[in-house]
């Protein structure tokens, strides 16, 4: 992972976008005000989840090399 945070801001705008991405690549009408809102709270969500795997990820990785640095020590 390169980028150490993304905000949750950044994953709902991707979300978002993709969504409509995809939506308007299928064969339905366009959406009205009703579907758009549906999309942003569902986008919303979904980033905050996703936000919250990123951070538990990064723990981990921290708390891994963390741990192999200790090894690496104790080795020594």
């Amino acid at each position: 992972m390169e980028q150490h945070q993304i905000s949750k801001k950044a994953i709902r705008v991707l979300l978002n976008d993709s969504i409509r991405q995809s939506i308007s690549g299928l064969e339905l009408p366009k959406p009205n005000k009703h579907i758009r809102k549906v999309i942003e709270k569902s986008s919303r969500r979904m980033a905050g989840e996703f936000a919250h795997l990123l951070k538990k990820e990064l723990k981990k990785s921290r708390k891994s090399r963390k741990t192999k640095v200790e090894d690496d020590i104790k080795v020594n």
